[in-house]
């Protein structure tokens, strides 16, 4: 459930998530989770961008980013994920598909930025920074 932010500071929730099969085909399905009221066509042929331009990043400030996600019950489609800035709920997505087996857990979390893409025109014209600090994780079961 990786975050990411587009032109003009557009953030979003951007996912990998198992594809809708023959055995899940009763869910909600997955890939009708996108776009800014997580029921657009996806944008993305990678994955899946949730509830883009729903909130701003903002240049120059810090900002106080919480994100939940509630892992879906085996064989339903009811995982979560929701977003909160700044204090703030911005935007909660359900009818999720994370997991498709009980052998699949949350254990934490991983951490990254990048800035691009898989080719070169995603390249920065410049330098640029991102700072991060008073990082905290919790599963809860």
């Amino acid at each position: 459930m990786r975050l990411m932010w587009r032109a003009g500071g557009a953030a979003e929730v951007y996912a990998y998530l198992p594809a809708p099969t023959s055995a899940t085909k009763s869910y909600n399905k997955n890939n009708q989770k996108c776009g800014k009221a997580a029921n657009g066509p996806c944008e993305s042929e990678y994955g899946n961008s949730m509830a883009r331009g729903t909130w701003t990043w903002k240049t120059g400030a810090w900002t106080t980013v919480s994100q939940r996600i509630k892992l879906n019950t085996v064989g339903q489609a009811d995982g979560e994920v929701e977003m909160w800035v700044d204090g703030k709920s911005v935007v909660t997505i359900g009818g999720l598909v994370y997991r498709t087996s009980n052998d699949c857990k949350a254990w934490g979390r991983q951490m990254q930025t990048f800035f691009g893409g898989h080719t070169s025109d995603w390249a920065s014209p410049k330098n640029q920074y991102i700072m991060f600090a008073d990082m905290t994780t919790s599963v809860l079961s």
